[in-house]
């Protein structure tokens, strides 16, 4: 049984007349006389009553004029769905994120993906960097959002901006009065560091810049995020090393302040694929990613 048989089978079906249905195909009635038979010889029933004044549907062609209808729709929703797949307007794109800093860049992205692809679903998963290239290793993610990417095996990694570094500060601290802190100014002070689970992100950049500049650096806390490192600060447990997005977080008794350090001058924002991952959809998607990098400047 095959579509193109079952949609000559529809139109005699509704005709109840091979010559109307055979114009309405523009075809011959011969060949169509000769698809019904092979229709019936593999369904081995007969599916038409005929005679020389009419054409009835027996039993058997009722039932099947009934699914015909629902297989090909189905049929053309499929091979629609895969063709739109293949032009990457469909499907889902799996996008990894860490980086708070690339939250108020995102929505541009996903409201012009939205645009041009409105039949594509979009996941987003919150992961460290080192989960983002775990999971592109394994296919579970298309793309991710991170800081400190480098090239490494089968991976690319874009640049999407940078940020400059700022010392988030409790408001009721003296070295609030400043309008510049160094790392010097924090020596020995209380200091929450993040994300406690990447030993190649921010905590470990902050370090290497103390130990760079011979400063004694405090650990009080490690936290996962800015929101719970702010939430310390804003308590008065410490201070913290963020970038500049977190001016946007409005915490009680938190100023920030830019700070000046030899190691920590501007904060890369990245993404992150597999190098050999032909997706259209990806490649669309990163083009996006592109062009807005290219209108901001």
């Amino acid at each position: 049984m095959e579509i193109h048989q079952l949609r000559s089978f529809v139109y005699v079906a509704t005709e109840l007349s091979f010559r109307r249905a055979a114009e309405k195909l523009n075809m011959t009635q011969p060949p169509l006389t000769r698809q019904i038979q092979q229709l019936e010889h593999s369904l081995g029933t007969a599916l038409f009553k005929r005679s020389t004044r009419k054409v009835e549907l027996t039993e058997a062609g009722k039932v099947l004029l009934n699914e015909a209808g629902k297989i090909i729709a189905l049929t053309e929703g499929i091979a629609s769905r895969v063709q739109l797949s293949a032009r990457g307007c469909s499907g889902e794109l799996v996008i990894g994120i860490f980086s708070w800093g690339v939250i108020h860049r995102l929505p541009d992205y996903l409201k012009m993906l939205r645009e041009q692809k409105p039949d594509v679903n979009v996941r987003l998963l919150n992961m460290s960097k080192e989960k983002q290239v775990e999971a592109l290793r394994n296919k579970e993610i298309d793309i991710g959002f991170c800081r400190f990417a480098a090239d490494q095996g089968g991976l690319s990694v874009g640049a999407i901006g940078d940020e400059k570094y700022l010392v988030a500060i409790n408001a009721n601290d003296p070295l609030s009065r400043q309008t510049r802190i160094g790392l010097a100014d924090l020596a020995d002070k209380p200091m929450i560091l993040y994300p406690a689970s990447s030993l190649s992100g921010m905590a470990q950049r902050v370090y290497d810049a103390f130990i760079a500049e011979n400063v004694s650096l405090n650990i009080a806390n490690y936290c996962e995020d800015i929101m719970t490192s702010l939430l310390l600060v804003s308590g008065g447990y410490g201070s913290c090393i963020t970038t500049q997005w977190a001016e946007n977080i409005n915490m009680p008794e938190v100023v920030y302040r830019q700070l000046t350090a030899k190691r920590l001058s501007r904060s890369p924002l990245n993404y992150i694929f597999r190098s050999d991952d032909d997706s259209i959809l990806l490649n669309d998607f990163i083009q996006i990613i592109k062009n807005k990098a290219d209108g901001a400047g």
